[in-house]
């Protein structure tokens, strides 16, 4: 009957896992705070469809979150945000790539991976990464054109902090969605840059 029905929509869950990359101790009495995030507006907050908090031992972190499939939208865009703060509420790990979900429909996600990186800590570049999605100085890179695209993705990896840093063969076929946190650097047939590579 329908009853059954609306039950089922109701509660609707999503178990997933916290993996860090590395030697991540997590600090006695942390705390895991995730959230399910309806990120359709790039300009406005993120609105919040539902939240957990728990305490974050050691990686992987399992969790399941439930959430009220009545409050999706199929047309929206849902993303996950982790972050694991300790008992001072100082942050540690935050996820730093965009982790998008389908909470409804034949495709729903079910389970899901969400990687973290440490805050504050310097990475192999040398580079110290205060928060992720800080916005780099520049988002185009004209001195680079002519030069070899291996090379020209290393300099941009560099600068940003960036992990989605891609050279794609001139006239190829690419996704036409927006990505705050992605360079395409475009290649000539002797693999040098041939048009000046930006943030998209």
């Amino acid at each position: 009957g329908k009853s059954q029905e609306k039950s089922s929509d109701v509660n609707t869950v999503l178990r997933g896992r916290i993996t860090h990359n590395g030697a991540g101790t997590i600090p006695s009495n942390s705390i895991l705070l995730l959230e399910l995030q309806d990120t359709t507006l790039q300009d406005t907050k993120a609105k919040t469809i539902a939240k957990i908090r728990m305490n974050a031992k050691k990686f992987p972190i399992l969790f399941t979150l439930k959430y009220s499939a009545n409050q999706i939208k199929l047309q929206n865009t849902y993303t996950i945000s982790a972050r694991i703060e300790d008992k001072k509420k100082k942050l540690l790990f935050i996820n730093d790539m965009v982790i998008q979900v389908i909470p409804k429909g034949n495709d729903r996600t079910k389970t899901i991976n969400v990687p973290v990186i440490r805050t504050g800590v310097v990475q192999s570049s040398g580079k110290k990464i205060v928060r992720p999605f800080s916005i780099p100085k520049q988002n185009s890179w004209p001195n680079l054109v002519g030069m070899k695209g291996e090379k020209a993705v290393n300099i941009i990896k560099q600068e940003t902090g960036f992990t989605n840093v891609m050279i794609i063969k001139q006239n190829s076929a690419v996704t036409m969605d927006f990505r705050a946190d992605r360079v395409r650097v475009l290649v000539d047939g002797k693999g040098n840059v041939a048009s000046v590579p930006i943030i998209a």
